[in-house]
């Protein structure tokens, strides 16, 4: 992302955070158990929430790649019936890395792909370096649960507005500062 509006950045993210992400699917399955003991109103407040926190945690990250920094290769592609898997290797310069040698070459990535209900094709979990996304933030958000009020949905769901809250006015300190 080269441009330099930071504004049009978080925009075409909040695109393929929307679009492209089935991020539906990625906010039921890391409260897993926990989404079944949620009312109908409990889970419309989380959903909401979860895209909200997700946006807040990339609108975190710096933004400003130049042309060239960041380069991939897609190594295979593996499909069944219900999902494709695409193996990439991710190249980024200012971390050393070389795509002419193999011993400094990236970090590996896979995209779990799925198609909707409607046919989209969307991205159902990344896994880099052999680690869930998916997995992660369901072993972060079941502690956040469970340390929050033995397992009372409503304090998670305060904690969980208050950690974007608090990741807003971080980042927004960052925006204010240009560390961006």
């Amino acid at each position: 992302m080269t441009s330099t509006d930071i504004e049009s950045k978080f925009a075409k993210l909040d695109d393929i955070l929307h679009n492209d992400i089935d991020i539906d699917y990625a906010a039921r399955y890391v409260v897993g158990k926990y989404w079944n003991r949620m009312s109908e109103s409990q889970r419309k407040d989380y959903l909401d929430l979860f895209q909200k926190y997700t946006e807040s945690l990339y609108k975190s990250y710096p933004l400003t790649i130049d042309k060239g920094e960041v380069s991939f290769t897609v190594d295979n592609i593996i499909a069944d019936t219900k999902l494709v898997n695409v193996h990439c290797t991710v190249y980024v310069k200012k971390l050393g890395h070389d795509t002419q040698n193999a011993s400094n070459g990236g970090f590996k990535i896979i995209f779990i792909i799925v198609k909707d209900d409607a046919g989209k094709i969307k991205v159902r979990d990344i896994k880099v370096s052999e680690s869930s996304f998916l997995i992660s933030y369901r072993d972060r958000f079941y502690k956040m649960i469970h340390d929050d009020n033995d397992d009372d949905i409503d304090w998670f769901l305060d904690d969980l507005y208050m950690r974007i809250e608090d990741n807003n006015e971080r980042n927004a300190k960052n925006l204010d500062e240009q560390e961006f």
